[in-house]
C-alpha cells in the first residue's frame, strides 16, 4: 500500500524505529505529568505510556511513520486515498486476513438487495472477529427500517454496528486527536470501505461514520488528578 502511494520503505522503517524510543519517553512523559487535553486523551497516554513494549505501541510508532512517509511524497491527502483504498483492498482480497467476504451488494433499494447487504455485513463482522481484529463485531440492524428503505419508504439507511475488544484502538485515538489525520490503523473501517465501495451504485452512497466509547474503569481520585489544557 506504502509503495502505491510511492513512500520510501526503507525510510519509513528506519523512522518507526527512532519513534519507538522517542514517544515512548514523550509518553512517559506526559504520564507524568498528569496534563492532557481531555480524559479520553489522559486514559490513552497513561494506558500507552504503561505498555511501550505492546503491539498496539509498535502500530502506533508504525503508522506515524507511515504519516510522515506520505507527507515527505507531497500531496497529503492524494496520498492517504491512495494508501487507504490499497489497505482495504489487500485486506479482502483472496487470501488476506479478510479474503473469502460474499460479493458487494448492489446498494438498490430493494427487498433482496437490502437483505444482501445485511446479510453481507453481518459476515464482514464475523470475520473481522474470526481474524482477531476485535473480540465482539455486531450488526444492530433496525428490520423495521430496513424494510422502509427496502420497500422505498426512506430514502436513508441507517445500520448501526458495536465493535468491542478492538486492541488499536488506542493508537487510533492518538493519532487522531494529536495528528487531525484519519491515516489511523483501523483495519475494520478499511475493509468496510472496501467490500462496499465497488458497490456504490448511481441510485446510492455510502458513508461510514465511526464514534469511541471509552470503557475504561478509571479511579474517581485519578480523574481529579488530571489537569486539563486547551487543544
Amino acid at each position: 500500500a506504502l509503495v502505491a502511494a510511492g513512500v520510501n520503505l526503507k525510510a519509513v522503517e528506519d523512522r518507526a524505529m527512532v519513534l519507538g524510543e522517542e514517544e515512548s519517553r514523550r509518553l512517559r512523559g506526559r504520564s507524568a505529568s498528569g496534563v492532557f487535553e481531555t480524559e479520553l486523551i489522559g486514559s490513552v497516554i497513561l494506558h500507552f505510556a504503561s505498555r511501550t513494549d505492546s503491539y498496539t505501541f509498535r502500530a502506533y510508532c508504525r503508522w506515524r511513520a507511515y504519516l510522515e512517509g506520505l507527507q515527505a511524497v507531497g500531496q497529503l491527502q492524494p496520498g492517504i486515498q491512495i494508501f487507504e483504498r490499497e489497505f482495504g483492498r489487500r485486506l479482502i482480497a483472496d487470501g488476506g486476513p479478510l479474503g473469502g467476504l460474499p460479493p458487494a451488494p448492489r446498494l438498490i433499494p430493494k427487498p433482496s438487495e437490502a437483505q444482501q447487504l445485511v446479510t453481507g455485513l453481518e459476515r464482514v463482522l464475523a470475520a473481522t472477529v474470526t481474524a482477531g481484529l476485535c473480540t465482539r463485531a455486531q450488526l444492530n440492524a433496525d428490520e423495521v427500517l430496513v424494510d422502509l428503505w427496502a420497500t422505498g419508504g426512506r430514502r436513508d439507511l441507517v445500520l448501526p454496528m458495536t465493535i468491542e475488544g478492538d486492541p488499536l484502538v488506542d493508537a487510533q485515538l492518538l493519532l487522531s486527536e494529536e495528528k487531525a489525520t484519519s491515516l489511523t490503523p483501523d483495519p475494520i473501517i478499511a475493509a468496510l470501505e472496501a467490500w462496499l465501495g465497488p458497490s456504490n451504485s448511481r441510485e446510492s452512497n455510502v458513508t461510514l461514520d465511526s464514534f469511541y466509547v471509552n470503557s475504561r474503569f478509571r479511579r474517581k481520585r485519578e480523574k481529579e488528578a488530571f489537569v486539563y489544557v486547551p487543544k
